[in-house]
């Protein structure tokens, strides 16, 4: 119980994270803005990695790690890694499909096409 506590703090965290750097295109959110989105976020890489461990079959805490490389600009191996990680564990998640998409765009540098946002 004290795995899932934490896994759910860590996802405010990185929510928290996420809503500082907000839905703009990157081109539009300010040095300052990210460097408080990458501070933020950077906490929560140990405790969404000890979720992960804590709780092997549930394939969220490896969605959240994804969200968590595309936030952190992680490369291509390093997603790839944790893609494997979440479908082994359930091959269907709809929120894990969403959020390999925008891996994908992240390391395929065409935002114009990934974006998902309409502003």
């Amino acid at each position: 119980m004290e795995h899932h506590a934490k896994f759910h703090t860590e996802r405010w965290s990185q929510a928290q994270a996420w809503a500082i750097r907000g839905a703009f295109r990157a081109t539009y959110v300010g040095e300052e803005r990210f460097a408080r989105f990458w501070e933020v976020l950077s906490r929560a890489a140990g405790p969404l990695q000890q979720a992960a461990e804590a709780l092997p079959d549930d394939p969220v805490p490896w969605d959240r790690l994804q969200w968590h490389g595309i936030g952190m600009q992680s490369g291509r191996k390093e997603l790839d890694r944790i893609w494997t990680e979440l479908i082994a564990r359930d091959p269907r998640l709809y929120i894990g499909h969403y959020s390999r998409a925008q891996a994908l765009c992240l390391v395929s540098n065409r935002p114009r096409t990934c974006d998902t946002s309409r502003s």
